[in-house]
């Protein structure tokens, strides 16, 4: 049988569920520290990344600029590595045990062998960005999936259905910016989503005329 263990990766989540989910670990390992005596990164460390993405992604989604967008991606980046190393300890201390795990605060990992490839992504939603060129691409997040690629086109064929000409990897849901549209063009695009069984089929294709 198959040993218990907590997902150590969760860059597949938005910026929102990412600072909940930090934030719900932070909490429950500072209360379950006669469990977790010794974590690697210390709790004081792991809680000023914590703090720091929190007030970068809500500075952000009041948009922000360029550099603080970065900054804010760099702060993810630290946060999603400490996140790792932190899980990994827990395993680490937890030995399959379901309800240490599950105090943590972390997600609990799918059985490998009853994973499926993911379900068909819903919500697509293509519209106008912020600024003129550009479109804002948002959709639903799938838990069993690691990656998401999405086709862009802006011409149909004789039958009336999209040429895809181009193909882009992301790993979030929200947020994804495509640059360089041309005004008064239609836009199409579909979202396939990834884990470690396969790609989903494609979803629904959704349109937008830029401005």
């Amino acid at each position: 049988m198959r040993k218990l263990k907590v997902m150590t990766y969760y860059g597949d989540k938005n910026d929102y569920e990412l600072s909940t989910l930090a934030g719900t670990v932070l909490t429950s390992m500072t209360v379950a520290a006669d469990v977790f005596t010794a974590p690697r990164p210390t709790l004081e460390e792991y809680g000023s990344l914590v703090d720091d993405f929190v007030a970068k992604h809500e500075l952000v989604s009041r948009g922000g600029s360029t550099l603080e967008n970065q900054q804010k991606k760099v702060a993810k980046a630290a946060l999603l590595e400490a996140m790792g190393i932190l899980a990994q300890y827990v395993n680490s201390v937890a030995k399959g045990n379901g309800a240490i795990l599950v105090s943590s605060g972390f997600e609990l990992a799918a059985n490998p062998r009853t994973l499926l490839a993911p379900d068909l992504v819903s919500g697509v939603r293509l519209q106008n960005g912020r600024q003129l060129g550009q479109l804002r691409l948002d959709f639903d997040a799938l838990k069993a999936a690691y990656e998401y690629e999405y086709a862009l086109a802006h011409t149909l064929d004789e039958v009336g259905q999209p040429v895809w000409d181009a193909t882009y990897n992301t790993s979030t849901s929200r947020g994804n910016v495509i640059g360089n549209v041309v005004s008064g063009d239609i836009y199409y695009v579909r979202v396939r989503a990834r884990n470690y069984r396969g790609w989903s089929d494609w979803s629904a294709v959704s349109t937008v005329r830029a401005l």
